[in-house]
């Protein structure tokens, strides 16, 4: 691919350089110079462009982990979901106990009560 150097370029060139000649030969000298820059870049392109890749391959999670890291933040929450069932059960257990316990304290503080065990009593002897 041929490079061109602007027209200013060439005039300031051939200011200084007064033989035509020799003008001719240093803008030819700097085109293939910019022509050897130009194919270096975009070999140094693709040698970036690859470690680049490389890098974020070592950096960003593959789809595979991902998938991996939802599993087991599925099962943890299943863990959770079981132990709360549980620890729910328990508790239920726990209030039910509670309530015969007031059940049992309000009936035998009640006056009534002694009446219909006096009642009950009476009738055996």
């Amino acid at each position: 691919m041929g490079y061109t150097l602007p027209l200013e370029v060439y005039e300031a060139i051939r200011k200084v350089v007064k033989d035509e000649n020799v003008a001719k030969e240093v803008i030819k000298t700097i085109e293939k110079s910019l022509e050897v820059i130009e194919e270096k870049a975009k070999e140094q392109k693709v040698v970036v462009k690859a470690e680049l890749k490389d890098e974020l391959r070592k950096e960003l999670i593959t789809k595979e982990e991902f998938f991996g890291e939802i599993g087991k933040l599925r099962q943890e929450m299943e863990t959770i979901r079981q132990e709360l069932k549980g620890e729910i059960r328990e508790l239920g257990i726990y209030l039910k106990f509670l309530i015969i316990l007031l059940i049992i304290g309000f009936t035998l503080f009640n006056p009534n009560f002694f009446e219909l065990l006096k009642l009950v009593a009476g009738m055996f002897k």
